[in-house]
């Protein structure tokens, strides 16, 4: 019986798995086809757009099939450890030297002092220690590029 049960669940994950690749993909051909549309509006033939569309990657991945996952953990390890590591520490560092802020409308300029809530304890200390972390992410995943 649990044999059964553990059947149907890898049927109903592979189901829902291949869903989602091929929605993803769906969506990424109708959008990259309206790129083309936009980018070079005098071609005529709609098959056009969809061969500039799916020939390149398929030339990509059947050259080199790891090439996607290769690409997938540079995104994770760079692009997720800038954007919500590094830029964070940046945007909270200046909210908290440049208390006093410049408030312009048409004819007024108003400068005020706020007083930002810290969600974050222990002052800069803790933006650095956060930093260091990430940076040591990105610098060891990076040498770790060139060993391999």
């Amino acid at each position: 019986i649990i044999n059964q049960i553990y059947s149907h669940i890898s049927v109903y994950l592979s189901i829902f798995s291949i869903s989602a690749i091929t929605t993803s993909f769906i969506g990424f051909v109708i959008a990259q086809v309206d790129f083309f549309k936009e980018v070079l509006p005098n071609i005529r033939n709609n098959l056009i757009y969809y061969l500039l569309t799916l020939i390149p990657p398929l030339l990509i991945a059947t050259i080199n099939p790891s090439i996607f996952l290769q690409a997938l953990d540079y995104a994770g390890t760079y692009g997720v450890s800038i954007l919500f590591g590094l830029i964070p520490v940046v945007i909270v560092n200046k909210l908290r030297t440049n208390a006093e802020v410049l408030t312009t409308t048409d004819d007024l300029t108003i400068k005020s002092n706020r007083n930002y809530e810290y969600f974050l304890p222990g002052g800069d200390s803790s933006l650095l220690a956060i930093a260091i972390a990430v940076s040591t992410v990105i610098f060891l995943k990076f040498i770790n590029q060139f060993i391999n």
